[in-house]
């Protein structure tokens, strides 16, 4: 049953619900770091108590007890004609490490072949795919970055206990009060508060998943032209000088009627002029 209560007591009551689970008044702890290997009889897994009781999963922690985030790129040039039989061996390093190909592409150049992979590791295979490229062929680059979000995530976490432990408050306070205007009020901050929380979980997750797969960004090539330009271009040349040759020869051709035609022309009258004298003379020598 709902009780009838004054809007300034409802409001107050609201507000200090706010605060107490924000935390206003109180005096924030220090933000601990997890147990490390070897170090106050912490192990693998284990973690130091955390600002509201946030302890971070095994599986996103790497060997110094510490959540990062590993990623890097790599270009490997591979024997001519090995690209294929590489990047096989490429994806059974990747498969027997716990990891996957995340995305491939192929592609062809005038000089090269080459795949490019998105690799996803565990961290401790991470660290030994360096390696585990040089057998594949000649690393000519390789570029890795190590981030420690291990605050961050625990930030993440405590923000969303607060604002659960709010939405909370705020649904008590709902079932509690029956003013129209306060209950309209308080819908508006539930969905506010519950924006907030999956905002700020979808960080949290993101950041899990990045720590628990490194990402490693592979280019593996060969040189190898696709066309055989020592066969092309001889015969584009030979091609050229054959249209060339065939253009002057009509030229001259040309130019050689326009000349040789009036004057054979010329030649037969003048020819039929001088017949057509000679048997006029002979007719008169009769």
């Amino acid at each position: 049953m709902r009780l009838n209560s004054m809007p300034v007591l409802l409001l107050a009551g609201l507000l200090l619900f706010s605060f107490g689970c924000l935390g206003f008044g109180e005096e924030k702890a220090p933000v601990a770091s997890p147990g490390i290997i070897g170090s106050g009889g912490a192990y693998a897994g284990e973690t130091a108590p955390m600002p509201g009781g946030v302890n971070i999963p095994q599986q996103y922690l790497d060997t110094s007890g510490r959540m990062v985030v590993k990623s890097g790129t790599a270009e490997v040039q591979v024997p001519q004609g090995m690209l294929e039989d590489r990047y096989a061996r490429l994806k059974s390093i990747v498969n027997q490490s716990g990891g996957y190909l995340y995305g491939t592409q192929y592609g062809e150049t005038e000089t090269q072949k080459y795949y490019e992979v998105t690799v996803k590791l565990p961290p401790a295979a991470f660290e030994n795919l360096p390696q585990a490229l040089r057998g594949i062929g000649d690393v000519k680059s390789l570029d890795t970055s190590t981030s420690d979000v291990t605050e961050q995530y625990i930030d993440l976490a405590v923000r969303i206990q607060n604002l659960q432990a709010e939405k909370a408050r705020l649904m008590e306070f709902y079932n509690r009060t029956a003013n129209v205007s306060e209950l309209l009020d308080v819908e508006r901050e539930v969905t506010r508060v519950q924006t907030e929380i999956e905002r700020l979980t979808a960080q949290k997750l993101q950041m899990e998943r990045q720590a628990e797969l490194s990402t490693m960004r592979v280019r593996i090539y060969e040189e190898s032209p696709l066309v055989d330009r020592t066969v092309m271009v001889p015969l584009s040349a030979l091609s050229s000088i054959f249209l060339q040759a065939l253009s002057l020869s009509i030229t001259i051709v040309v130019a050689i009627s326009g000349f040789v035609i009036p004057l054979v022309a010329g030649l037969l009258i003048l020819a039929g002029i001088i017949l057509g004298i000679k048997r006029l003379r002979r007719r008169k020598g009769k």
